[in-house]
């Protein structure tokens, strides 16, 4: 199955003003659903992301633990520069190098963690996997570095443009969300935009599983 956004994106207002136009790094992770779910998100992307971004370029991170997917997802995106855990995972570190769901078997994780908990992990274990890509490829120069980054998932179609913020130095910290919910802590995690200093504030925690529901809260 598809999932089918067209929501308004909610905005924490960036710290720092706008600069001129740049690299957006466009990081897909999650489970895939079949090559006709990962055909029709890459041709949306392509169609309404970057096909409307007249100036701006674009890389592609690609991180599903599915290796005939992955191959798939990148053919699919053509010229577009693109890196996946397949292609990169002889140069993976050492903690990424692990299936995800073997690491969270024999991490000792409480009886009481639900499946949403779970889950979650899982998720964000994927985004610290496409983070790692895209810094490892900048590192090595073989991208360009990126000052924005759009996560999102693998079975999300888009269906009309999606506005991109301004472009922002690489110090500004921006957050950009379909939905919101301060009251609750709560945000829409499946598609957002965001600069490269907050982006892996979140993955990263992946490290820190006695915090999982603070961070979540937080998220």
């Amino acid at each position: 199955p598809l999932l089918l956004i067209t929501l308004p994106l909610w905005r924490r207002a960036p710290a720092e003003a706008t600069v001129a136009s740049s690299v957006v790094a466009i990081e897909i992770s999650g489970a895939a659903r079949g090559r006709s779910s990962l055909a029709a998100t890459a041709a949306a992307l392509g169609s309404h992301v970057m096909q409307p971004a007249a100036g701006r370029g674009f890389t592609v991170l690609v991180w599903l633990e599915d290796a005939p997917s992955e191959a798939f997802l990148e053919s699919a995106f053509g010229r577009t520069p693109t890196l996946t855990r397949l292609r990169a995972q002889s140069q993976l570190p050492p903690d990424l190098s692990t299936p995800t769901d073997a690491l969270l078997a024999a991490a000792g994780l409480p009886e009481a963690l639900g499946r949403v908990e779970r889950n979650t992990l899982r998720m964000l274990r994927k985004m610290a996997g496409c983070e790692w890509l895209r810094r490892h490829a900048e590192a090595e120069r073989a991208f360009p570095s990126a000052t924005l980054v759009l996560r999102t998932r693998p079975d999300l179609l888009l269906t009309a443009p999606l506005p991109l913020p301004p472009t922002l130095p690489a110090s500004a910290s921006a957050v950009y969300a379909p939905w919101h919910c301060a009251s609750a802590g709560l945000a829409f995690d499946r598609l957002a935009e965001m600069t490269t200093r907050d982006y892996p504030r979140l993955p990263e925690t992946t490290r820190d599983y006695p915090r999982l529901r603070e961070i979540t809260r937080d998220w």
